[in-house]
């Protein structure tokens, strides 16, 4: 992602998939002859098979710099962010600007990059489906989004 547009580098059925996930139009690149110099560049996403994702996130761990994060938003997304930015660092600001407590909030997460999103909410919710680091980052468990899991907290605890 880069100036609010999403560049792909080769049409697969993942990134495909990604782009209508976006609702978007990706602009196609080719790697030998694009630079990124000088574009407000916000993530960097790599879309492979959930078996080659695993390999590679694997191979990454440890080896991206400390400005850097790193992380699975899908078995077949590996994205990478500047360490400042976050979905909890977006839910303080929400919360800042609304005028409410952080502690005020809930949130719900199922894949990795949900992860400071539930630790920074007052309580932080994590569906059946989630990744087992996004389980032991939550406050508390619900049924999986197919089973209305959001609809459960909010009726049951909310």
């Amino acid at each position: 992602w880069a100036d609010d547009k999403l560049y792909i580098n080769k049409t697969t059925p993942i990134s495909v998939r990604y782009a209508e996930l976006a609702v978007t139009e990706p602009v196609a690149y080719d790697l030998e002859n694009v630079s990124f110099k000088g574009k407000n560049v916000d993530k960097i996403l790599w879309a492979h098979t959930a078996e080659e994702t695993e390999l590679l996130v694997e191979f990454i761990e440890g080896r991206c710099p400390d400005n850097v994060s790193c992380f699975t938003s899908t078995p077949e997304y590996i994205e990478f962010v500047n360490r400042e930015v976050s979905k909890g660092e977006a839910l303080k600001k929400l919360c800042e600007i609304m005028g409410i407590e952080v502690c005020e909030s809930v949130a719900f997460g199922d894949g990795e990059n949900d992860i400071e999103l539930l630790k920074a909410a007052g309580l932080g919710v994590a569906m059946e489906n989630a990744v087992e680091k996004v389980k032991k980052a939550a406050d508390l468990m619900t049924v999986s989004n197919d089973e209305l899991g959001v609809a459960k907290v909010i009726y049951e605890v909310i």
